[in-house]
């Protein structure tokens, strides 16, 4: 079984390429064999490969609308196939082809109320102010195209703590998300761990994303 996980979000600079090349990362030191797809313009997970000089696994740039037609030309023999997707804004079409593909979509978000509600805005130029375009009728638009609907969580990056809090700002974003609707993972990356910000080739072990990986791990398999 092969598991498709998409890093996506409304917006850029929310922690997607960095999360997405340690999650492979930590893949692969769970023994897995990761593919990572850099669908952004930005390009930064083929950068990071490149000033480490290459990692234990393939990082492939695709930034291409039909990657639900091209990436299972990719993944035989692959355990776990991340994508770091555009941003939903100004790429749409992009991201549409990444979320039809992937089962598991993750939208990572950081512990502040201004985070989350950028993340309901309403489409520049929009006559109504619902702010439900642009994520969620977004999310409902490509739920729609598919097959079998995906899981969709969310991911706290850059915490206060390290570990899921029950007050403070990590837990009232918490809150507000599912208030929202979304359910947030229980494993949180925490802003204060130098490794992910400062790694130039990226290392997982005594840090939360193994325990993210076993998280997404472990929900695929209960919705078998």
């Amino acid at each position: 079984m092969t598991h498709t996980w998409a890093l996506v979000n409304l917006k850029p600079g929310v922690g997607k390429s960095t999360t997405a090349v340690f999650a492979a990362q930590a893949a692969y030191e769970e023994g897995l064999k990761p593919l990572l797809v850099d669908a952004d313009d930005g390009r930064s997970c083929l950068a990071a490969y490149n000033r480490a000089g290459g990692f234990r696994w393939p990082v492939v740039g695709l930034a291409e609308p039909d990657l639900h037609r091209k990436l299972p030309d990719l993944d035989s023999g692959v355990d776990v196939v991340i994508i770091d997707v555009p941003q939903v804004e100004d790429h749409a079409r992009v991201a549409r082809g990444a979320l039809r593909y992937a089962d598991t979509w993750i939208v990572p978000v950081a512990p502040s109320h201004y985070e989350v509600d950028r993340m309901f805005e309403p489409p520049r130029g929009a006559a109504d102010d619902s702010g439900r375009y642009r994520l969620l009728e977004f999310f409902d638009e490509v739920q729609d195209m598919r097959n079998a609907p995906a899981d969709i969580v969310v991911s706290l990056n850059r915490t206060n703590r390290s570990k899921r809090t029950k007050t403070g700002p990590d837990a009232d974003v918490r809150n507000a998300l599912v208030d929202h609707g979304f359910e947030v993972m229980n494993t949180v990356i925490p802003f204060n761990d130098d490794r992910f910000r400062q790694a130039i080739e990226p290392r997982t072990p005594g840090t939360n994303m193994r325990r993210f990986v076993q998280e997404l791990l472990n929900r695929k398999g209960a919705t078998q």
